[in-house]
């Protein structure tokens, strides 16, 4: 089942020019990089595929939250000057369009593809799924489809401009009783930054008779909704009932505790939507790059989540070869910067890169807010888009009896423990995964990340056990079944937290040396890890269709030494490695053993003389 593909129609002028747009990045027609074109892919397939799992595209109401742009002008800069107003009417008189006593924002189109995907796209209830099939073109009122959204874009592209208005529409216009809109930022003077643009539109465009500028707030009477600036001090934060909340400047949130408060404020209304607007930053550990690393993941569809939406504008990952080279002009410059010519001055560019030239600082500041560059982070290990296209893995029932490798990494009492199976059949290597967490961890999960341990855990990719601490009794009998059922020619495991499971299995009749302590280190994961790489590549290894697995490989980061030698890493906590580390200590000992070919007779068969 599909939705039609996107129309053009008069009726939906900015919702064509988002499309029009949209369709020129992936023509190449507009400078961008890999993670915008996948934006648009993203957008355009679901018109194909996402009926099937309840989306639905409303051009009504995309449109409307475009026009509502009108009713705010610009208040800073050229753009708001007598001479910008006077101008505007005189191309509204020539249209035949009444003046204004102000000029009102023209989102750019890249502004227009966020708003259109926010307020367009919705997701059916179960009740409205079957109304939806028999009659697809029905006017809606069901949910927004995106909760999550997150846009990293260089300084001076419009971030504040183009999203204050989505507050003043949560606040008037969206129809919501009761609204609560937040602007929130690490202090209270940043937090203020984005609600006193939005009260200067108010004041000085056509919503000042709509809304009330209060001295720590701003309502809507009708509606008894208000929009009010939101600071880090979050323990007294409690009892929020969010309807749209913008965080401006993430990557500066020290804590994740704002970002938690908000997004935990969430769940009791129809539709919701958590906004954070950013340049890149430094710290790794910050809520502000794991949201990032989530939504690259969701584009690369290494993750399934239908409620995240994101746009990143930084450079490519073979752009950050040279760094050198990022400092010259380039295209490199565009895809951070999609309003460069517009609001972005191309000379002031330039003037900044010749001083980041010069200064380490000065370059730190320039590759982190002009081109979203997180400087000091490292780039994603494996070629994920090489792993997608490995074959398809063989289930373990059509693996069982055979040989294999066991690696297994196991959790501090209150996280992931992960055992992979390699095994080695028809010249290639066959992984099956297994996973265990506690269902106390969850609890210490944003909710983002609990949700989709529970959604994996339905699908049979995580165990999950009861209690606070990892259940060693469960993955002890996984290894006995291992054992009794396949010719297992290894256990390797981590000793750091295996002492207990490992004596008890020697007691359980397990080998010693059967079970090889590989320390996570370079001596004895870097040769294994480069051995998966060139797997990868040659299609050696079969990728086990385990999302689980493959977004754990997506969050492993290389740590390399002088001698070029890697060991694998993760940049946040939240970001597991478990079962990526469990398949690379497995092939540490695989590599050690002469592989099986298959006969001759199984590749071709016999032949008659």
């Amino acid at each position: 089942m599909s939705q039609a593909q996107p129309k053009t129609e008069l009726k939906f002028p900015n919702v064509d020019r988002a499309h029009e747009w949209a369709r020129a990045v992936l023509e190449g027609e507009v400078i961008s990089n890999k993670y915008i074109r996948l934006a648009c892919k993203r957008h355009f397939d679901d018109f194909e595929n996402g009926a099937e799992r309840g989306l639905f595209f409303d051009y009504e109401h995309a449109e409307r939250v475009c026009r509502f742009y009108e009713l705010c002008p610009h208040v800073k800069g050229p753009l708001a000057s007598v001479q910008a107003i006077r101008a505007n009417n005189a191309e509204r008189k020539k249209q035949g369009l009444r003046l204004l006593p102000y000029n009102p924002i023209k989102p750019s189109d890249w502004q227009l593809f966020m708003v259109i995907s926010l307020f367009g796209w919705r997701r059916l209830t179960d009740q409205a799924v079957e109304m939806f099939y028999a009659d697809p073109d029905t006017p809606t009122s069901w949910p927004l489809r995106f909760t999550i959204a997150h846009i990293c874009v260089g300084r001076k592209n419009g971030k504040t401009t183009g999203i204050a208005p989505l507050g003043l529409y949560g606040l008037c216009a969206a129809g919501e009783q009761g609204a609560e809109i937040y602007s929130a930022a690490t202090t209270r003077d940043q937090a203020k930054i984005v609600w006193k643009i939005a009260n200067a539109m108010i004041n000085r465009g056509a919503l000042k008779a709509k809304l009330n500028v209060k001295a720590g707030f701003t309502e809507h009477r009708p509606t008894d909704s208000e929009f009010r600036p939101l600071s880090a001090d979050h323990d007294t934060l409690d009892g929020l009932n969010l309807f749209v909340g913008i965080v401006d400047e993430l990557h500066a949130h020290k804590s994740r505790g704002l970002y938690e408060v908000l997004e935990s404020s969430m769940g009791s209304r129809a539709s919701q939507l958590l906004a954070s607007i950013t340049t890149a930053g430094i710290d790794r550990e910050s809520i502000c790059y794991e949201t990032e690393l989530m939504v690259r993941q969701v584009l690369e569809g290494v993750i399934d989540n239908d409620a995240v939406f994101g746009m990143l504008f930084t450079v490519d990952d073979e752009d950050l070869e040279d760094e050198e080279a990022l400092l010259v002009e380039g295209p490199h410059w565009h895809k951070a910067n999609p309003n460069l010519g517009v609001s972005v001055s191309l000379d002031t560019l330039r003037s900044e890169a010749k001083l980041a030239q010069e200064s380490p600082r000065k370059r730190s500041n320039f590759l982190r807010k002009r081109l979203n560059v997180w400087v000091g982070a490292d780039t994603q290990w494996l070629n994920m888009s090489k792993w997608a296209a490995c074959d398809r893995g063989l289930d373990y029932s059509e693996l069982q009896g055979g040989r294999c490798w066991l690696g297994l990494d196991l959790a501090t009492k209150r996280d992931l423990a992960s055992l992979v199976a390699l095994f080695e059949k028809n010249g290639k290597y066959h992984p099956v995964v297994f996973n265990w967490l506690p269902k106390g961890a969850l609890e210490l999960m944003s909710k983002t990340h609990a949700n989709m341990f529970e959604q994996w855990g339905k699908m049979g990719f995580v165990t999950l056990t009861e209690g606070d601490t990892c259940d060693q009794a469960a993955i002890e009998a996984q290894l006995e079944e291992l054992r009794s059922s396949n010719d297992v020619q290894s256990l390797s495991f981590d000793p750091w937290h295996a002492t207990r499971l490992i004596t008890n299995l020697h007691e359980a009749g397990w080998p010693e040396d059967l079970t090889i302590q590989v320390g996570q280190t370079v001596k004895h994961l870097s040769e294994p890890m480069k051995t998966l790489e060139a797997w990868v590549f040659e299609k050696q290894i079969t990728n086990p269709a385990n999302p689980l697995l493959t977004w754990a490989l997506s969050n492993v980061v290389a740590h390399e030494d002088k001698a070029n030698n890697i060991k694998p890493n993760k940049e946040t906590k939240a970001n597991k490695i478990d079962p990526a580390v469990a398949l690379i200590m497995s092939i540490a000992r695989a590599l050690f053993t002469k592989p099986k070919m298959p006969s001759v007779y199984e590749t071709r068969g016999m032949r008659q003389l």
